[in-house]
């Protein structure tokens, strides 16, 4: 079950006429539907959380911070840079999380509070 479902004017089609999901994003990150949905978001308060939006602004290439609110795929978040980002968060943090936890906590809030329990059970098993 999807998170958020966006309508858009017009999606953009690469010279195949497939989806060009790329330039699909840029419009609507440019759009007022996004700064509508980014407005009223909380800046990250943990430790955890302020790590995670500098890993998530490096693989993004964003130069402001991330909402800790925010879903990360409006953001552009895809399957490769998903990839690296759990792989720096498990290396970083000591942690072996599955990728497949993206997919059911896609706010850096909810990714937070994911690893501060992981690393909290584990704390109590080492």
């Amino acid at each position: 079950m999807p998170s958020v479902v966006l309508c858009v004017n017009e999606i953009t089609k690469n010279s195949v006429g497939k989806l060009d999901r790329i330039k699909t994003q840029e419009k609507f990150i440019k759009s007022t539907a996004f700064k509508t949905i980014k407005e009223g978001s909380y800046p990250a308060t943990t430790q955890t959380e302020k790590t995670l939006v500098a890993i998530w602004r490096n693989a993004l290439k964003m130069n402001t911070d991330i909402p800790k609110d925010a879903n990360l795929l409006l953001y552009g978040a895809d399957p490769v840079i998903i990839k690296s980002v759990f792989h720096k968060i498990n290396k970083l943090m000591y942690l072996d999380l599955d990728i497949s936890l993206f997919f059911k906590y896609s706010s850096i809030y909810e990714q937070g509070m994911m690893i501060d329990a992981s690393m909290n059970f584990s704390d109590h098993y080492i």
